[in-house]
């Protein structure tokens, strides 16, 4: 009996995937719940299993994308029925390639007897001086267009193709050339689209960081009876969660002609995954202490090494935290994640000089940028927003017991 391979729908978000390997050859013999093919969505990848033990055939290609539930192979038990279900289908695929080939044999040589036209007519339209300096420069007639009446060519035009010639010699030469695809592409898209079509705008702020650095010091151990680590950026999204309860207009998009104020606060974590930028989404994070979001983090950076996000993890946010201290960069201009208005770069925590009633010491600073849609949030209110975030961090213990424990 014959049983389909289908591209699954693995979330409610997820529309489509793209074979990135096929892991068994055409005709081979595979058992029941076996990967044979690795799919990847916009953001992760996944297994497709064998759905019975036989012999698969394959419809899909690697590299190429499909919408979900499309077939891309199938998996049948007995190996004549194999063999009767691919003679049929190569049948088919025989009869459209013929008919195929007769229509590009007529189109091609259409193509040809246009080309050969234009360029003998093109031959014909130059000038004697024009035809005499391309010789003298070996140049192509073909190559050069003419800026003449009815497009002749002129003197002008050749020596303009001989100084492109001689700028050529020293052309770069390709090493590689890596296609835009899967995750890479989605981040393409994504990072045009939010240069294309939101107002940013980025203001920075600078804090002191030396209470920070030791409320996490003092709760880490704390935290080491329960085995339990803490990052800086679990400290900044709870920190961030109060925030944007107090400036909603923050946690907002726009969506058409509307602006959405969200009701639930979802912060979104830049991290670097093994094919590209990836943001998995902590839900609700509003309502979460600073165990659970820290849990929540490691689970999230745990699955991304094992290719396990789903797709319903990497979408939803409100907002969106980055952090390039661990590369040691101090300051950056983060780019929105449309549709959301805001997202916060946190730079290296570093030692810096400090002047304090004309006494010099040394004290430790750290670097806040905050890019936002200027369409929807005004510059005063992204600064009170921002110095509220300060005001938080360099207090740190203004975090609630019940939050911390």
């Amino acid at each position: 009996m014959k049983k389909d391979l289908f591209i699954p729908k693995l979330g409610l978000t997820m529309t489509d995937a793209t074979i990135t390997e096929l892991l068994k050859k055409e005709g081979d013999k595979v058992d029941e719940g076996e990967v044979v093919i690795k799919i990847e969505t916009d953001k992760a990848t996944f297994d497709i299993e064998a759905p019975q033990s036989g012999f698969i055939h394959n419809i899909g290609h690697v590299g190429e994308t499909y919408t979900v539930n499309t077939e891309v192979g199938w998996v049948v038990g007995d190996k004549k029925e194999y063999q009767s279900l691919v003679k049929v289908e190569n049948d088919i695929r025989e009869e459209e390639k013929s008919v195929i080939k007769a229509n590009e044999e007529e189109v091609i040589e259409e193509l040809q007897k246009n080309q050969q036209k234009e360029k003998s007519e093109k031959i014909l339209r130059i000038s004697p001086s024009a035809r005499r300096i391309a010789k003298e420069k070996e140049l192509s007639l073909e190559d050069i267009e003419g800026t003449g009446p009815n497009g002749r060519i002129i003197k002008k035009d050749v020596l303009l193709a001989a100084q492109e010639k001689q700028k050529a010699g020293g052309k770069k030469i390709v090493n590689k050339i890596l296609p835009i695809k899967g995750i890479r592409k989605i981040i393409c898209d994504k990072m045009q689209q939010s240069l294309r079509e939101t107002a940013q705008l980025t203001i920075t702020m600078e804090i002191y960081a030396d209470n920070l650095v030791r409320f996490r010091n003092n709760l880490l151990e704390a935290y080491k009876k329960k085995k339990i680590g803490l990052s800086y950026n679990a400290i900044i999204l709870k920190v961030l969660s109060y925030v944007l309860e107090e400036y909603p207009r923050i946690n907002s998009s726009i969506i058409e002609d509307n602006i959405y104020l969200w009701d639930t606060i979802n912060i979104g974590v830049a991290l670097e995954g093994k094919d590209g930028l990836l943001v998995p989404v902590i839900k609700n994070i509003n309502k979460k202490d600073l165990n659970t979001i820290q849990t929540e983090i490691e689970g999230l950076v745990e699955r991304e090494k094992s290719n396990e996000l789903m797709p319903d993890e990497l979408q939803g946010g409100t907002f969106t935290l980055t952090s390039l201290g661990f590369f040691d960069v101090e300051a950056f201009t983060p780019i929105l994640n449309p549709p959301e208005s805001g997202i916060l770069g946190v730079g290296k925590i570093i030692d810096k000089p400090i002047v304090e009633n004309g006494i010099i010491r040394v004290g430790k600073k750290m670097m806040l940028s905050f890019t936002f849609d200027h369409r929807i949030i005004d510059g005063a209110d992204a600064a009170r927003f921002l110095k509220r975030v300060k005001s938080y961090l360099e207090e740190p213990y203004l975090l609630s017991e019940k939050e911390i424990n």
